[in-house]
């Protein structure tokens, strides 16, 4: 078994190549087109209320010079949609709403193309070559400000960094601030004259973002072998007071950072382990929106597995069908401070970002039950009803049934138990219930086993186990899949 500090060092070395890259990319900035590139990137809304998905016909997101790009955009709610694509020399350009599509107006899973059928517009590969953006930004209210030119006048609008800022001024995780208007129409072009954003009013938004690689016509198109990789968390400590330690956390995540490693197919290298004091919010984040998306590519495997705390509280977004949001606390989280706590709508998000890959999360957590010993949980039993019980801990799978609405797929949660329960660690004191029979179901496989399979194996052995060492108490393990082939757990 690889020692902690090792698979710390890698993970902090793949994290340090993540900031090497951010920085040199910010020397190279300069310039009005290099703001512009900024701002695109910036827009970003980490909690959002609904899902925005962009995507194009190429599942590798790869083209040369002279060939078409079509883009597709679906949201789960309706709305105005604004498609922007910003070049490699990061030129930005608004290329949705144009010429052709004048309306922006859109309805809710309803798929846009662009550019439509039938017009003359074509979103045709031309010089410079490299890393492009296209960014699909939903909002309930159209966005108006002074300066934004008329998007319906031309194929594709140039928009420089000034008015980029104005048109989507204060797109924060509060929302996008808007003007209020009596007369607005479906298309959000009809008043470009329209006094600059009023930081009282508030609109609910959604964005999302892919990457595409393009080549000069005589590339020879790379063919990518897909890879494995695993981010692996264990907290047993916590610094604030106010949540109580566990004993066993960090060590499930080592056992299953090494199991991955050795039958699972991940690489050292592609294994980023963080315990305890290492699982601070800022790490976590690093990882997920700037290790992962740089590392990873559309076809790649990506395990996230997570011992810990878990929690619930109430929806406050009003987008949880049960009406509840969950939450993982980090190291450095304080209970009672929600945004302190890593909640399922950001995690959700994060996951959307990896798009194209296929990801497999392993949550090791429980949000009920209480704070007895043994039991990995901050919040008190949500019931005793039976219809309660089976109330699934929905951490991400509610985000990830919203984004397969709209077309993502190739995502699985496997959740250590469901509502009304408690996520146990052993009374042997070695692992927690969950991860201990995934890695004896793992290490006694003779052949293959698909996560199907494996899940199959292990949902007994968990409820047994938890019947005869915890009398009075259920653990059921939840399994949500949206896999679209079977994945082999151990190639």
């Amino acid at each position: 078994m690889m020692r902690r500090t090792a698979l710390f060092t890698l993970g902090v070395a793949l994290l340090g190549c993540c900031l090497a890259v951010a920085e040199g990319a910010e020397k190279r900035r300069q310039g009005q087109a290099t703001a512009r590139g900024i701002a695109v990137e910036g827009i970003q809304n980490s909690t959002p209320q609904f899902s925005v998905r962009v995507s194009v016909d190429r599942k590798d997101r790869t083209y040369r010079a002279g060939e078409l790009v079509v883009v597709t955009v679906e949201s789960s709610r309706a709305g105005y949609l604004y498609l922007l694509y910003c070049d490699a020399e990061e030129n930005v350009y608004a290329v949705f709403p144009n010429q052709y599509q004048k309306s922006n107006r859109i309805e809710a899973n309803q798929k846009i193309v662009v550019p439509a059928a039938g017009s003359n517009f074509r979103f045709r590969i031309t010089n410079p070559f490299g890393s492009e953006i296209l960014k699909a930004i939903v909002t309930d209210e159209p966005v108006k400000a002074a300066g934004l030119p008329d998007l319906t006048k031309s194929d594709a609008t140039q928009l420089d960094a000034d008015t980029l800022r104005a048109a989507f001024k204060g797109m924060t995780v509060e929302g996008v601030e808007t003007p209020s208007s009596q007369d607005e129409t479906p298309s959000s072009q009809d008043e470009t004259d329209a006094d600059e954003t009023d930081a009282d009013e508030t609109c609910v938004w959604a964005e999302h973002s892919i990457e595409l690689r393009t080549l000069p016509a005589n590339a020879e198109r790379e063919i990518h072998k897909p890879r494995r990789f695993a981010v692996v968390i264990g907290i047993s400590d916590y610094l604030s007071p106010g949540i109580r330690d566990l004993t066993v956390c960090h060590e499930d995540a080592k056992v299953m950072g090494a199991l991955l490693m050795e039958k699972c197919g991940v690489a050292e290298e592609d294994c980023i382990m963080l315990l305890n004091e290492e699982a601070t919010m800022e790490n976590v984040r690093r990882v997920f929106c700037e290790a992962l998306p740089k590392h990873t590519r559309e076809g790649d495997v990506i395990f996230i597995f997570w011992s810990g705390h878990g929690g619930r509280c109430a929806d406050e977004g009003g987008d949880e069908a049960d009406g509840y949001d969950e939450y993982l606390p980090l190291y450095d989280s304080k209970r009672f401070e929600m945004d302190t706590m890593l909640m399922d709508d950001t995690f959700g998000r994060w996951v959307q970002d990896l798009d194209g890959r296929k990801i497999v999360v392993i949550l090791d957590a429980c949000h009920s039950g209480g704070q007895t010993n043994k039991a990995k949980s901050l919040s008190k039993a949500i019931g005793d009803d039976e219809s309660s019980d089976w109330m699934p801990f929905d951490f991400v799978g509610n985000e990830l049934s919203r984004v397969k609405d709209i077309g993502q797929e190739d995502a699985a949660i496997v959740a250590s138990s469901v509502s009304a329960e408690v996520s146990h660690e052993r009374l042997e004191g070695d692992l927690s219930v969950l991860t201990y029979f995934l890695v004896e179901a793992i290490n006694n496989a003779t052949s293959p086993i698909t996560l199907d399979k494996l899940v199959e194996k292990v949902k007994p052995k968990v409820d047994a186990y938890v019947k005869s060492r915890f009398p009075g108490a259920k653990q059921s393990v939840f399994y949500q899949t949206d896999l679209t082939e079977p994945l082999m757990v151990n190639p």
